[in-house]
């Protein structure tokens, strides 16, 4: 009996962390030209380039929450700082000349990391529940 309530709660357990992962899944990523847009079931993730050292985090249900002006910085630069973006299927990496951004595909986490690929900051699993 015992054995059966261990497999039951393994396969609970189970259900429970992949209906959470597929909440995140990214479905597709768009290239902008400052930044990136990662379409999530959950909704969309933007990162936005605004310096070598700093990229905006951003994320919606609604794609339309992007069309709007933040409010939240003052006007971005006068001119596109350049980065590039690599996707390896498990994750997206949004690079500039200082720093590293990665998003988890499948977790939708964010981490920040320097060039060298020291990581700076990461987000705590299951933070968004």
């Amino acid at each position: 009996m015992k054995c059966i309530r261990l497999v039951l709660s393994a396969i609970l357990v189970g259900v429970v962390f992949l209906s959470d992962v597929s909440a995140f899944a990214a479905a597709s990523v768009d290239r902008q030209a400052d930044g990136i847009s990662l379409h999530l079931n959950g909704g969309e993730l933007r990162l936005q380039v605004i310096s070598p050292t700093v990229v905006r985090v951003a994320f919606s249900a609604s794609a339309d929450f992007f069309l709007r002006a933040s409010i939240m910085r003052v006007a971005g630069p006068d001119s596109v700082t350049p980065f590039k973006v690599t996707d390896s299927g498990k994750s997206v990496v949004l690079a500039t000349d200082k720093l590293r951004v990665s998003v988890n595909r499948e977790t939708g986490q964010v981490s920040f990391a320097d060039a060298a690929g020291k990581q700076l900051l990461s987000e705590v699993d299951g933070s968004r529940r």
